[in-house]
């Protein structure tokens, strides 16, 4: 469970991450430190009220507190870009459900296959590296940077 909710932790705040790129390409990079620094506090009282309770709910609270801070990166970045939010979010939830499936569809895969551990690690990365591959080949060419300027402008 921890490696899974770490890797949803990671895999949005990576979202949010790439703003400090684009603050710092429109020659605005105190933004990102503003809209940081503005969390700070958040984080801090969330943690340690959550730490109370366990390791599991501080790993929760992680992750309600990356999803925060990348609606709260997304809303700068609207502002500052002049740019919609619903594709970014349509994306978003594109690519949770279908993590969801797959990975769910591995899990059941190799929990009905009783296998030992270097045969579980080995079919993990195998999976893993192929469905990571198929989305790269998916994206590969599809998105110039002028499409993405239009489909992250449109209504």
């Amino acid at each position: 469970m921890v490696i899974g909710v770490m890797a949803l932790l990671h895999g949005y705040s990576w979202v949010a991450a790439l703003n400090g790129e684009a603050y710092r390409a429109l020659g605005k990079p105190s933004l990102e430190s503003i809209v940081t620094a503005s969390t700070l506090v958040v984080y801090l009282i969330a943690y340690i009220f959550s730490v109370r309770y366990g390791f599991t709910c501080f790993l929760w609270t992680r992750l309600l507190l990356a999803l925060c801070a990348l609606i709260l990166h997304l809303c700068v970045i609207r502002s500052v870009l002049s740019i919609s939010l619903i594709p970014i979010f349509r994306s978003l939830a594109m690519a949770s459900v279908l993590a969801l499936l797959v990975t769910q569809a591995i899990r059941y895969w190799l929990q009905n296959y009783s296998l030992d551990a270097w045969q579980f690690i080995l079919t993990s990365v195998v999976a893993n590296a192929t469905v990571v591959g198929a989305v790269v080949v998916a994206m590969k060419g599809r998105i110039s940077l002028p499409e993405l300027r239009r489909w992250l402008q449109e209504p």
